[in-house]
């Protein structure tokens, strides 16, 4: 996804016979890692201070105080207001986004605890291009991994979940999940939330109803016959859980917000009980409410014992979900972080490839690649 982003990013600045005057970027690095969105904001600059004016749409709101004079906020197909970036705080685009001031404590860091046994035991692991990964994910423990584009990053989660052809094994609960084979991984329990939700989990001309039930959709029939009323009765009480909205189990997924989609797709593992959840970019191209929502839900699951992996190019993600953080670089973990421990900058140095870089350095590094 994110070399996508860069063949559309340099398709619109291309040369062309008249020079563009406008240019628009509609959520350009959604799928971009932090040293890749910086390289795209220094692109940005450029064409600015050259006199092109620039549309940037985004959910992320580091990047509206970073780059824009102005800024537009639209909540329910409405004009909420048009305000000079240097008037706001965060706290203030907060509340005209979604309404209302967000929960001081949706920010804070998961508390930790004892670990207990290990859920999930990847050994050896390498496919395409990850080439020997090693990890452990205890009950109630959310591991972040973090890495640019080519680190392996995104080819992880189907590797474990037996999407693609791998090399190594996978344990669950000390069962192997054999490689290339997602419904041994689902029937041993782990489950797999995928990043581009369009593509490759969210069946958008189907209902909430058979989005949420399609893992499983013989657990209502008796005798060789679905028991509509008993199905519909069991989605709703999901939908209701997650609290999407509107929670009509019988409409269509894609008439649906981006982050209510995700959370049908949430519903759709977390009816079958799963005892590790991998999430790939979780939270990619939702507004910050629903963001603030997912990070909750994800919280309570690891409170209530579930393994979660977080795979995500939003360092402040990783930094705020994880208990422990795995970086990749080259296709294999470069370094491991507790959370006491772990920096945005570190982070960032270790996906560059260095093991050793102070704060200043890391972010040169990043905006000279």
């Amino acid at each position: 996804m994110s070399e996508r982003t860069a063949v559309a990013v340099a398709r619109a600045m291309s040369p062309r016979r008249s020079p563009a005057s406008v240019l628009v970027l509609d959520e350009p690095t959604a799928n971009l890692p932090a040293a890749e969105a910086e390289r795209l904001f220094a692109l940005v600059r450029s064409v600015s201070a050259a006199g092109v004016a620039v549309l940037f749409v985004s959910h992320k709101f580091d990047e509206i105080f970073d780059l824009a004079d102005t800024v537009t906020v639209l909540r329910n197909g409405q004009v909420i207001d048009t305000r000079r970036v240097e008037t706001l705080t965060p706290e203030d685009l907060v509340e005209l986004v979604i309404g209302h001031a967000l929960p001081a404590r949706a920010v804070d860091r998961p508390e930790t605890g004892l670990r207990p046994d290990v859920v999930l035991k990847v050994q050896g692991v390498a496919g395409h291009t990850v080439t020997g990964v090693d990890l452990d994910v205890h009950a109630g423990e959310v591991v972040g991994v973090a890495g640019i584009t080519g680190s392996g990053r995104e080819e992880l989660a189907a590797l474990l979940f037996g999407g693609h052809a791998r090399q190594g094994d996978v344990l669950v609960a000390g069962q192997r999940v054999p490689p290339q084979r997602p419904d041994r991984a689902i029937a041993l329990g782990m489950g797999l939330v995928p990043a581009e939700r369009h593509a490759n989990a969210a069946f958008l001309a189907a209902s909430l109803r058979e989005n949420v039930t399609v893992v499983d959709a013989g657990r209502h029939v008796v005798r060789g016959v679905l028991r509509s009323r008993r199905e519909r009765s069991d989605v709703v009480t999901w939908l209701q859980r997650l609290g999407v909205r509107p929670g009509n189990p019988e409409q269509e997924i894609s008439q649906l917000s981006g982050g209510n989609q995700q959370k049908v797709v949430l519903a759709r593992w977390l009816r079958q009980m799963p005892k590790v959840l991998i999430l790939d970019e979780p939270t990619q191209g939702v507004d910050v409410g629903a963001k603030s929502e997912i990070h909750r839900i994800i919280r309570r699951l690891a409170k209530e014992g579930l393994a979660v992996i977080m795979i995500s190019s939003d360092l402040p993600e990783i930094l705020g979900m994880s208990d422990r953080i795995v970086v990749m670089h080259g296709g294999t973990v470069v370094e491991t972080l507790d959370r006491a421990e772990a920096t945005q900058e570190r982070i960032l140095a270790g996906a560059l490839g260095h093991s050793v870089l102070g704060a200043g350095d890391a972010m040169l590094a990043a905006g000279s690649r």
